[in-house]
């Protein structure tokens, strides 16, 4: 009789607290929000286009730029791409490099990428 008692007494104490679960008030968080792997997950539900929008996404087109430095830039780290280093012989002042912006401004607007 000890043994049935026993399992009753077990039965109704997990049915009470079977009856106290309730669901998550919030999103169970895996890792913690200031590591590098919560960065990206962020980054990437923020950042990238999610197929729910209107289809756009938006480019800039930036001149005068000889490359990046990534030097001091770990592959890991989500928010930093380096240091800009700028072409010292880029010259916007020239009449012909004038024309050129414009020309490819044009290309660009009557292009059938852009809408």
């Amino acid at each position: 009789y000890f043994v049935m008692i026993f399992f009753a007494l077990w039965f109704i104490a997990t049915l009470v607290l079977a009856t106290m679960i309730e669901p998550l008030s919030e999103n169970e968080k895996w890792v913690p929000s200031d590591s590098n792997v919560a960065q990206a997950f962020e980054n990437m539900q923020d950042t990238y286009h999610k197929g729910e929008g209107d289809g756009f996404i938006k480019v800039n087109i930036v001149y005068g730029i000889d490359g990046l430095d990534r030097s001091d830039v770990t592959p890991y780290d989500v928010e930093s791409i380096g240091d800009v280093e700028w072409d010292n012989q880029f010259d916007l002042s020239p009449k012909e490099n004038q024309k050129r912006l414009v020309e490819i401004c044009q290309e660009i607007e009557n292009s059938d990428l852009v809408q």
